[in-house]
């Protein structure tokens, strides 16, 4: 039995966590709670739950998911009741082929100085080019936890962008150091690897001096 308030809602309209051992911040390191990545795109908490819940009861689950579009990020968060049953799920589901992926079962541990600037914004990447490329050219920089080629939602070809998040911001920045502005073959433009963070920050200034030039014409 699943208590009444299984899930819960952010504001951002995810399903959210539900502590009931404490506060979420207080720093210490909850081995009951799991981190699950390269999570298939459409996959329900049902499903995750059809799959952890055979090794031990369950407090809560959660895919984190943009809050506007409901598009999967790809990992997720399962949290048991007993720290046994969290380290069986561990040993049993880390690797599991779950349809077109495999899970990547671990410890959700609290974030660190370690795991600052560790997602990576790709752009002008060849049209041709696919997820595998995209691990054969950064797997040997560090721990890929997360890896999304963006693709056009009319023709599901690839848009040139990709995310790749590391599991360290070193990681992440020796990537950075060798491949932004590298020159691929079948592509007219050097390819741009930054900080994702950086890019949004980028991205808004640029759309504010837009609209600013267009309140200027106005007068």
């Amino acid at each position: 039995m699943f208590p009444n308030n299984y899930y819960g809602t952010n504001n951002g309209g995810d399903v959210a966590m539900v502590n009931q051992n404490g506060g979420a911040g207080d720093g210490s390191f909850d081995r009951t709670k799991l981190i699950v990545n390269y999570i298939p795109q459409f996959t329900t908490e049902e499903d995750l739950m059809g799959i952890f819940m055979q090794v031990g009861d369950l407090e809560s689950i959660r895919i984190m998911r943009n809050p506007r579009s409901g598009y999967s990020y790809g990992y997720g968060f399962v949290k048991y009741i007993k720290e046994e049953d969290a380290a069986k799920a561990i040993e049993n589901f880390n690797g599991l082929q779950f349809r077109n992926k495999n899970l990547k079962v671990s410890y959700s541990r609290p974030p660190s100085q370690a795991t600052k600037d560790s997602n990576l914004y790709i752009s002008n990447l060849p049209k041709e080019f696919t997820e595998d490329n995209l691990v054969d050219m950064f797997c040997k920089y560090g721990e890929i936890i997360q890896k999304n080629l963006l693709k056009d939602k009319n023709t599901g070809l690839p848009r040139g962008v990709a995310f790749v998040r590391f599991a360290r911001g070193d990681e992440a920045q020796a990537a950075i150091a060798e491949l932004d502005g590298l020159k691929l073959d079948n592509c007219p433009f050097p390819i741009s690897v930054r900080v994702a963070d950086d890019h949004t920050k980028q991205r808004s200034q640029m759309i504010e001096q837009q609209m600013h030039m267009c309140n200027r014409q106005d007068y």
